[in-house]
């Protein structure tokens, strides 16, 4: 029996919120399958996607150096975002009560580990390597703001790389920090949003999210605030077709999520 499939599109809308962007996160493919279906590596950045229905992926979450000069980072922290609800910034007291508040209900979250051996050094400027070492539990959080509007919410977890440890990121080089496996629910004609989700500001798709008045909640290197805060914001939405690849009924439906797109512009979040 011949396997259906879905055509998925992800699409990066990206807005930098930061004062000094001196690095840029974004996300890779993080499983073989899920490259592979696709024509692409592990760790080449998400790109129009090939998916079977209800099939598990992983993405990793990876940092690129864009300056000239070797970086060092002794903290961070990241915030990624894959469902919607009625939020302020806190967090959800476990799971659950972060699945039952969801909206979206588009992604499930089904492991997740944080990168080791990766290029460091001492406070003194001796070369080792570094792991990434959680500070503190990893909450399921919603996004800063006040108000009662549906937010994108997901992971938050501050990091650093132990006592007089830092990362180092060579000039234009790319680091790994975590990897994070989904089960991914696909879209259909069934789903409540139809063969878009996360094409629109209303809609959360995979994100890694930061808001100009966020206290914690957003992806950075260095220090939270002020010049060593590198905010950023970049989301993957997800343009999907059930029927198979040879038809034109993805590139049918590729043009009406274009058209959902421009008439929701523009595409930035409301908070």
């Amino acid at each position: 029996m011949k396997q259906k499939s879905v055509l998925t599109t992800l699409f990066a809308l990206t807005s930098s919120l930061s004062f000094s962007q001196d690095v840029n996160f974004w996300l890779a493919y993080g499983n073989a399958g899920f490259a592979a279906l696709n024509s692409a590596a592990v760790g080449s950045e998400l790109k129009p996607c090939n998916l079977p229905e209800f099939r598990r992926l992983s993405v990793q979450l990876k940092v690129t150096n864009l300056t000239s000069e070797g970086k060092i980072y002794g903290a961070g922290g990241t915030f990624l975002a894959f469902d919607r609800a009625v939020k302020n910034a806190g967090n959800y007291s476990n799971y659950s009560a972060f699945l039952a508040a969801s909206t979206e209900k588009m992604m499930e979250l089904a492991n997740m580990k944080w990168a080791k051996g990766l290029p460091g050094r001492t406070n003194s400027g001796e070369e080792t390597t570094v792991d990434l070492l959680p500070s503190g539990s990893m909450a399921f959080s919603g996004s800063a703001g006040e108000g009662t509007s549906l937010r994108p919410i997901g992971i938050w977890q501050a990091f650093g790389f132990g006592a007089d440890l830092n990362l180092y990121l060579a000039p234009g080089a790319s680091a790994t920090l975590g990897e994070f496996e989904f089960i991914y629910h696909g879209l259909n004609v069934f789903s409540p949003f139809g063969f878009c989700w996360g094409d629109t500001p209303s809609e959360t798709g995979i994100n890694l999210f930061g808001t100009a008045d966020a206290s914690s909640r957003f992806n950075y290197l260095g220090s939270p605030s002020g010049m060593g805060g590198l905010r950023q914001e970049k989301k993957y939405g997800m343009i999907t077709n059930i029927p198979e690849p040879t038809s034109l009924a993805p590139v049918g439906v590729a043009l009406v999520c274009l058209v959902r797109r421009r008439r929701n512009s523009p595409m930035t979040p409301r908070r």
